[in-house]
């Protein structure tokens, strides 16, 4: 069985440890990297090529939201899970629009952050510990404010129509990457694995 690979990021050294070496004892997750900075840890993230990055919100500097800004803009594959104190509900929209992929509280067991990193891991999204009963509740909400931009209608309806980004790309006058990025935040703001279930939601949800 192919092991998971992780970096885990935390600024306080004695916890950092802890999590790497009861990650280590896990015969399906491999640690290949470790940080306790926020921008090293990218770094690290980029060189280690890590399926989960494990990291926490709260960190001097910068934090474990913009992080994960900085991962998905770098196009990185790593999925992040995020280790927070704090509970309030609208952290689940900043990770939304950050693109993280998971939260748990620091009080959690460390049995719920193992199973958060599978779960992730498995190309789902995962909020788990005291946080998910508030989280929960609001993440309809999230959903509903975060409404495609005109532009990404406008992408989206020409898509229907059977065109690339490179035909997409010419009718609107922008290059194509611009139009896979405008695919990438959709996906990102609906939590669309790929371009089919993008679809399916946008129209379950009547966002068009």
């Amino acid at each position: 069985m192919k092991s998971i690979r992780v970096v885990v990021i935390e600024n306080m050294l004695s916890v950092l440890d802890a999590y790497c070496a009861y990650l280590s004892s896990r015969k399906d997750i491999s640690v290949v990297g470790k940080a306790q900075e926020a921008g090293a840890g990218v770094s690290v993230a980029m060189e280690r090529n890590p399926d989960v990055v494990v990291m926490d919100l709260a960190m001097p500097g910068m934090d474990g939201i913009e992080a994960a800004r900085n991962l998905r803009s770098l196009r990185t594959k790593a999925k992040v899970l995020l280790l927070s104190e704090r509970d309030e509900p609208h952290l689940l929209r900043a990770m939304y629009q950050a693109g993280a992929n998971g939260l748990v509280h620091k009080n959690s067991r460390i049995c719920d952050v193992v199973a958060a990193i599978r779960s992730l891991a498995c190309g789902n999204f995962c909020v788990c510990g005291r946080i998910a009963p508030a989280m929960f509740v609001a993440e309809a909400e999230c959903r509903a404010a975060d409404a495609l931009s005109s532009q990404q209608k406008n992408i989206f309806e020409i898509s229907t129509s059977g065109k690339d980004d490179k035909e997409i790309a010419e009718v609107l006058g922008i290059n194509k990457s611009t139009v896979a990025s405008h695919f990438d935040r959709m996906k990102q703001k609906l939590s669309a694995r790929n371009r089919c279930q993008l679809v399916r939601l946008v129209i379950e949800q009547g966002l068009l």
